[in-house]
């Protein structure tokens, strides 16, 4: 269990623990041995991919224990070769000291090339707030999204109200049972 805990924080490559019979002690003390590998302070990472018969370039960095409370900041820009792009900056943080739920809070904002199948690009600006625990099935998420339209060059909009504003709202459970 401890080397589940530990390995859900995400800031070690290893971690193993040995426990045995402290010398000189009382009856019933033990020794516990840890060691652990941490995993670098900082990754930088970029890539490419297709999505939507768009190609995109993607650059993400993640930062973790920089205030050695087992935080985690990461951030993911890209940009596709016409109108697409997003930006997401993501942090998450232990609830207590010696508890396995993890807060989430995530910024973001994208715009999203439609034009090949539905005339239109789609900006989207919200926030996501979750709360998770390796050790529960259960996860809860809330998110804000405020959705903006931008029909492409000599488009008509059928529905005026289909190229309005609007604003999204969600609040999320998810229940996960693995009998692996």
């Amino acid at each position: 269990m401890a080397h589940a805990r530990l390995t859900a924080l995400d800031i070690f490559k290893s971690a193993d623990a040995a426990v045995d019979v402290a010398d000189g002690g009382k009856p019933g003390d033990v020794a516990i041995d840890l060691s652990v590998d941490e995993k670098g302070a900082y990754m930088l990472s970029t890539g490419a991919f297709v999505q939507g018969g768009e190609a995109n370039t993607e650059a993400s960095w993640t930062m973790r224990n920089a205030l050695g409370n087992a935080e985690k900041v990461q951030g993911t820009f890209s940009i596709g070769h016409k109108y697409s792009n997003t930006f997401k900056v993501e942090a998450t943080q232990p609830v207590s000291f010696g508890s396995t739920a993890m807060y989430n809070c995530s910024v973001f904002h994208s715009i999203a090339n439609l034009m090949k199948h539905s005339s239109y690009r789609e900006r989207q600006k919200g926030i996501t707030l979750s709360l998770t625990d390796v050790e529960s099935p259960h996860s809860l998420a809330y998110e804000a999204t405020w959705r903006t339209p931008m029909p492409g060059k000599g488009t008509f909009a059928a529905v005026p109200s289909e190229s309005a504003h609007s604003f999204k709202s969600s609040l999320k459970h998810t229940y996960t049972r693995d009998s692996r």
